[in-house]
């Protein structure tokens, strides 16, 4: 804001104006507001440029209370909410700036930067949860598959529990189905809109993202591991059926080889039973999983909920700040058209008081011109505009007293026309004893005496025309022959310098010729002869 509004005549008057320029209404309440919201202001960038924005917004916002058609409050208020992430805060705060003043070119480029970044947050928020999903989706799909493919390949070697190991797999299928459909119907359970509203939550929600990321990636390392140790596995009972294949053809005569694939083929039935135990857990570590995020979403709603209350919080306070800075404001406007008031009497009562001595000093230059009636009219303008001024009222007794005395008012014309006489004769004979006393400075060669006594005499106007002459001659020739000195003592004292004493000294003795009195020349030239 780079000027203050008159509330009278909303005249626009400089920021540091005090009284209006145009009605001379006083200001200085509405600076001091301006003053306190720019200390506000101040002390908001200050805590803006330590970090804390809490502090700084709350400087800001009693700051805006204050003066709310400041741009530059709301162009700061915008880059904290943008520092702060509240980006819709943030826009809204640059558009009252752009509101205020259209040719905040930053602002501008901050709401579209704002807006960018606000979409960005969405589509993040709105894919990290299917992402997540799917990642879960994959990693149980795969260890499934793994699954049901070596239970697939064992049953398929063990003819003598093909069908039994048919069945187990299509129940597999049928669970890694069912398995699939639960995060399919997570994933469209997960709220898509996105946290965004929440203040001081959102850092706690983040962190829990990035907890449940963590362990989603240690679920994903540890599957990956169970994964290659099922396909180590697999090698391993694919080499041992291609063994077994070899034995077969000596199986009668090698019986304990049958034992021994007889053992083997228990150890794969636990190993299916431990696998079948893997999953159940899996399946309660997922039930655990889906109750955390419904905690995360009950958590998240309360956030919001709170957030909502202190945003009610806030704004009634700014209501009951703005109602009471209307009401000060109020009582401020009735103060000043007080002032005011009393302000345009002190100013009647000046102007009464110049013009009645106006009145009073024309009353007297009439009254030495021997003008009585004009005189008396003057005294009565006065006394009208001020009945009690003691000047006027003993000018008045005077002036009536001459004019009801008809031979005062002859003496005073006779002695006003022989002190004109003796003014113009008193004139002409001072004139000629200055002339004289300048021509005697002039011959004594104290030029700048003979200049101030001449100019003095031809101050009060000599009526004789050869008297100004000679005063003016006299002038000249004074100037001249000061000039003449100067130049003279200017070069004797380069000679002086040069140690061109001699030189010096013709040119001081020039001096002394013409002025024999001059004080420097003499001083120099005893300094040469020393």
């Amino acid at each position: 804001m780079d000027a203050i509004v008159c509330p009278q005549c909303n005249h626009q008057n400089p920021i540091n104006a005090i009284v209006c320029e145009q009605c001379n209404a006083d200001l200085s309440p509405i600076k001091s507001i301006i003053d306190t919201a720019n200390s506000h202001y101040n002390e908001a960038l200050s805590l803006a440029h330590e970090g804390k924005l809490d502090e700084a917004l709350g400087q800001l916002e009693a700051a805006i209370a204050l003066s709310s058609e400041n741009p530059t409050y709301y162009n700061l208020l915008g880059t904290i909410n943008a520092q702060k992430g509240l980006f819709s805060e943030a826009i809204r705060a640059w558009e009252n700036c752009l509101s205020l003043n259209p040719e905040t070119e930053n602002a501008y480029n901050n709401i579209d930067k704002a807006r960018r970044m606000e979409e960005i947050r969405a589509e993040e928020q709105e894919q990290q949860p299917q992402r997540m999903m799917m990642i879960l989706a994959c990693a149980a799909a795969i260890f499934f598959f793994v699954t049901t493919l070596f239970l697939g390949i064992n049953a398929y070697k063990k003819s003598g529990r093909i069908d039994d190991l048919t069945n187990t797999l299509i129940a597999k299928e049928k669970e890694a189905g069912s398995w699939k459909s639960q995060f399919e119907s997570l994933t469209t359970q997960f709220p898509t809109e996105g946290i965004n509203g929440v203040l001081k939550k959102i850092a706690q929600s983040e962190a829990l993202i990035a907890d449940r990321e963590q362990k989603i990636q240690t679920l994903e390392e540890r599957m990956q591991r169970t994964s290659e140790n099922y396909r180590d596995r697999t090698n391993d009972f694919r080499e041992n059926i291609r063994v077994l294949q070899q034995e077969k053809a000596d199986l009668q005569n090698q019986l304990k080889t049958i034992d021994n694939l007889q053992a083997v083929i228990v150890q794969n039935e636990t190993q299916i039973d431990t696998l079948q135990e893997s999953v159940i857990s899996l399946k309660d570590s997922l039930k655990k999983a889906n109750e955390r995020a419904d905690t995360h979403k009950s958590n998240l709603l309360l956030a919001q909920e709170n957030v909502r209350e202190l945003q009610k919080d806030r704004d009634a306070a700014l209501e009951n700040l703005r109602k009471a800075n209307e009401k000060e404001t109020q009582s401020l406007r009735d103060q000043i058209l007080e002032l005011r008031d009393e302000i345009a009497r002190w100013e009647r009562e000046d102007q009464d008081r110049l013009y009645a001595d106006k009145m009073i000093v024309e009353s007297l230059q009439y009254l030495q011109k021997n003008e009585f009636e004009l005189a008396a009219q003057n005294i009565r303008l006065a006394l009208e505009r001020r009945p009690q001024n003691p000047t006027a009222v003993f000018l008045k007794a005077q002036i009536d007293q001459i004019l009801d005395d008809p031979l005062e008012r002859e003496i005073r014309r006779m002695e006003q026309a022989e002190r004109e006489n003796r003014r113009s004769e008193l004139k002409t004979e001072l004139a000629v004893r200055n002339l004289e006393e300048a021509q005697k400075f002039y011959e004594s060669a104290h030029y700048e005496e003979a200049i101030e006594l001449a100019q003095r005499t031809l101050e009060f106007s000599p009526e004789d025309p050869k008297l100004i002459s000679a005063l003016d001659k006299i002038i000249a020739q004074s100037e001249e022959r000061n000039k003449e000195i100067v130049l003279l003592l200017l070069e004797a004292r380069k000679e002086i310098e040069a140690k061109n004493f001699q030189e010096a000294d013709s040119k001081l003795q020039q001096i002394i010729k013409r002025a024999p009195n001059h004080q420097e020349a003499n001083n120099l030239l005893q300094q040469i002869v020393r």
